[in-house]
This record gives C-alpha cells, structure tokens and sequence, in this order.
C-alpha cells in the first residue's frame, strides 16, 4: 500500500478571488505555525497556478513577518501544481 503523503490536497476554487475571501492567508497561516506540514492545489490551467503561485508568495512575506510565525513558507510551481511547505525559519541576528 503507497505512503499518503502528509500534504493536503484542495482544488483551485477553494482559492479563488470571489469565492473564499482570506482563505489563502488562512491556510498560510496554518502552514506557518506548524499546524499543517503543506499543501497542494491543482489548478485547472498553468497559467492559472503561476498566478495562484505570485498571490501565495505576496502573502506568505507577510505571514512570515508576524510573531506567531514558527516556519518559512516556499512556494513552488510544477505545471499545474501549486506547492506550499513550512521551511526551517532562519535565526534573526
């Protein structure tokens, strides 16, 4: 039996503009406290995902700004796919 992996999958409407007002705040938000390791959104066209992919990459610089964040967030396009996983943050001098 294959490993699931611990990402988690959603469709490209549960990001969309007019649909789910802070969601993709929220779930950078899980990812960056630690409560969710990641996940993976399909989109329905490439263009589609790089577009997902600069939105997620505006707000993860603010996400990782705040106190509460415990992880770096990296955000990666793979044809279709969408990618986000919580990175080992950097020590501040």
């Amino acid at each position: 039996m294959p490993k699931k992996s611990a990402l988690r999958d959603y469709r490209s409407g549960t990001f969309d503009k007019r649909v789910a007002y802070g969601q993709r705040e929220r779930k950078l938000v899980l990812v960056a406290r630690g409560i969710m390791p990641g996940f993976r959104v399909l989109c329905r066209t490439e263009s589609a995902a790089k577009n997902l992919a600069y939105s997620l990459r505006i707000r993860a610089a603010r996400v990782e700004l705040a106190e509460f964040a415990r992880f770096g967030l990296k955000v990666k396009v793979e044809g279709r796919k969408v990618y986000v996983r919580g990175t080992r943050k950097t020590a501040l001098r």
